[in-house]
């Protein structure tokens, strides 16, 4: 109990950081965002130095640490908030509004919905590994899914980035999202065609014991590829107010997911898990894509064929920057 008294003192502070940043991000302070939340995680990492090897407290000294570090974020980037807030014209002023407030909260109950949904969708199979096939097998699928989440990062990064500039164009026509999408249909091909190959080394690096590692990661590439597309294509929706189509389609998908799961699991083990998750991660593409389609009357193929012209730009941007260095 007192562990979780002291913990409780820095969830405050989590809020006010977590929309201190997300401000950063809607105005285009990109460097700002990346250098206080890198500041938020590295507390954590020294905090766990200095507590569990430097000073060999334990637990309390830990959490004591990481709710501290939590504090003092928390007060740089509301002061950092609030020193922005004032430079801005003379006639915008800080006020509540009752309206905003709902419209946020409405909002905020489907995107959680979508994101709850999502993170069991990601992690639920592991634990359905480990409960039929046992914590050898779950500990190699945990691999594979792991190597897979980390693939998933540079389409999510994109999509971090798209939202805000979705929502100041006020974009309905979807230009700017198709143009994203088409490059990052592009760039996920390329490194998911290179990760294939590599994924061969995983059983070097970790021991024979992890020798069906590279099988999983393989079946899960198709579904990592189609999952980062969508991650970046859904932006539109997220940007035009969030329909309740999107929370809808991740619940539908994730009691799929749980039904495949526990219907190829027992048969098939990890190799069934990680073939419920790319059948998953398509269908939640295929219905954001469908979706996409119906609402903006835009072929498919110009989100995610990158034209000739942008695929010659692109290549001699990447050429020239090789020859300047």
């Amino acid at each position: 109990p007192r562990l979780i008294g002291v913990a409780a003192i820095s969830i405050p502070f989590q809020l006010i950081t977590l929309v201190g940043l997300n401000i950063f991000l809607a105005v285009g302070r990109i460097e700002r965002f990346n250098l206080l939340d890198l500041a938020g995680q590295t507390f954590v990492l020294v905090n766990a130095i200095v507590a569990l090897v430097i000073l060999n407290t334990g637990l309390w000294t830990l959490v004591s640490l990481n709710t501290g570090a939590s504090v003092l974020i928390g007060v740089i980037i509301a002061t950092l908030v609030v020193a922005y807030g004032s430079k801005l014209k003379a006639g915008l002023k800080w006020r509540p509004s009752l309206k905003l407030f709902g419209r946020m909260i409405r909002y905020g109950i489907k995107f959680h919905i979508s994101i709850l949904a999502g993170a069991l969708l990601f992690r639920a199979d592991l634990f359905v590994v480990n409960f039929y096939r046992g914590r050898v097998e779950a500990g190699v699928y945990s691999v594979a899914s792991q190597v897979a989440m980390m693939l998933m990062l540079m389409p999510g990064v994109i999509a971090t980035l798209l939202f805000p500039r979705v929502v100041a164009r006020r974009d309905e026509t979807s230009e700017l999202t198709c143009v994203v999408t088409r490059h990052t249909t592009f760039i996920m091909l390329l490194i998911c065609l290179m990760a294939a190959p590599l994924s061969l080394l995983l059983p070097l690096l970790y021991g024979t014991a992890f020798a069906d590692v590279s099988v999983q990661l393989l079946i899960l590439l198709p579904g990592v590829y189609l999952i980062g597309l969508e991650s970046v294509l859904v932006q539109h929706f997220n940007a035009m107010g969030l329909p309740r189509a999107i929370p809808l389609f991740w619940v539908a998908t994730l009691l799929i997911n749980v039904a495949l799961v526990f219907g190829l699991v027992p048969l098939f083990g990890a190799r069934g898990a990680a073939l419920a998750s790319t059948l998953s991660y398509a269908l939640i593409f295929t219905l954001v894509a469908i979706y996409f389609r119906a609402r903006t009357h835009r072929p498919l193929s110009e989100a995610f064929l990158l034209r000739r012209v942008e695929l010659l730009e692109l290549f001699n941007s990447v050429r020239r920057k090789i020859y300047s260095r």
